[in-house]
């Protein structure tokens, strides 16, 4: 299943900061051109990950 969306969003994501710090969290997405795995940038704050 496929989402598309035409307008802009935020995704923030809550990460456990006693297993994970600020320099171990990523967001990546799924090129499905390539099948790939791709990083994109986010903002680490107040452990969460906003993109």
């Amino acid at each position: 299943m496929t989402l598309t969306f035409h307008d802009n969003f935020i995704l923030s994501l809550e990460y456990d900061s006693e297993q994970f710090n600020e320099d171990d969290v990523f967001v990546f997405y799924l090129n499905e051109d390539s099948d790939e795995w791709e990083l994109h940038d986010g903002e680490v704050s107040h452990h969460t990950i906003m993109e």
